[in-house]
């Protein structure tokens, strides 16, 4: 089952895009979904039928993108995508729109930061994040 709510186009690959409407598990318990997420084909085929059709999917990600809100606080971003990448997501992304900034998590490398721009990923071939239509759009909709 494909979502195609989002900037996200499907046309150009991917087989998941995860919006959630919680946040919260069972017990208060915090679960880790990111805005966006993208399962590659590999991991995807893995999955039985019914874990595909699930409103969550429990698997790592490869790629995982947050969006920073206004009460977000990048600390608890960075660390929630940190773990992301312990648990094997390969490339993650804050994209800070209020900053004009994107950090950038590879698996295994120091995080960074860089200007505000379209972002490639190397494990979401043929998908292009762009992080300026996502900041144009917030603005757009009085979330800036």
């Amino acid at each position: 089952m494909l979502h195609t709510e989002g900037f996200v186009n499907f046309e150009k690959g991917g087989y998941l895009f995860n919006r959630p409407t919680s946040s919260c598990g069972r017990g208060n318990r915090h679960r880790f979904i990111p805005d966006i997420s993208y399962i590659d084909e590999t991991t995807w085929s893995q999955l039985s039928y019914e874990e595909r059709n699930k409103g969550f999917i429990s698997c790592v990600p490869a790629v995982v993108v947050v969006l920073m809100t206004r009460m977000d606080k990048i600390e608890d971003l960075q660390a929630k995508v940190a773990k992301f990448n312990n648990a094997g997501t390969h490339e993650g992304v804050i994209v800070d729109t209020r900053a004009d900034r994107v950090w950038i998590y590879n698996r295994n490398q120091q995080p960074y930061f860089t200007a505000l721009a379209p972002i490639e990923f190397d494990s979401w071939p043929g998908f292009t994040l762009d992080c300026i239509a996502i900041r144009d759009a917030r603005i757009q909709e009085g979330f800036e």
